[in-house]
């Protein structure tokens, strides 16, 4: 019997789909993180299901290659840390068990990191729901971390 539940053990540890994260405090993750935005999602859809998509970024198409994930577009509402000049921006699909799972037409506050022009986050970053985000109240304390609104903006 033993040996049975050490071997069920083992099993299912290979094929397991939970995702490890480091607990931060939030005054870590500002400090960890160089981009920090208020963001609704616009849209999320599927990556095509053989790893292989194009984008269009700045008038060229580049081949990016992802196991899964999603393409999720984001309206950069404010922003607390990072420098932003366009409203709209794109996260990055994540090619672990660790990719946010986020919902159309909410409003999130994202922790990341900017490259290529993309936003990199994950579960592990401590992005969340903005409404009733605790983090917020860490904000309010620290002058630094003041939201900034984007000027050309599409929402009025």
């Amino acid at each position: 019997m033993k040996a049975i539940l050490i071997f069920i053990a083992i099993l299912t540890s290979f094929y397991s789909s939970s995702c490890t994260c480091i607990t931060l405090t939030v005054k870590e993750r500002v400090k960890a993180y160089d981009v920090i935005v208020k963001a609704k999602v616009l849209s999320v859809e599927k990556a095509n299901g053989d790893g292989e998509i194009m984008v269009d970024r700045n008038g060229d198409s580049v081949r990016v290659f992802t196991l899964f994930g999603y393409h999720t577009t984001l309206l950069i509402e404010s922003y607390y840390k990072g420098n932003f000049i366009q409203d709209t921006m794109k996260i990055a699909p994540n090619e672990s068990n660790c990719e946010l799972r986020l919902v159309q037409g909410e409003t999130y506050l994202f922790y990341g990191q900017l490259k290529d022009g993309l936003i990199h986050t994950s579960v592990c970053s401590g992005s969340r729901l903005f409404e009733g985000n605790t983090d917020l109240n860490y904000f309010r304390r620290k002058k630094k971390l003041k939201a900034k609104k984007i000027i050309n903006s599409q929402e009025k």
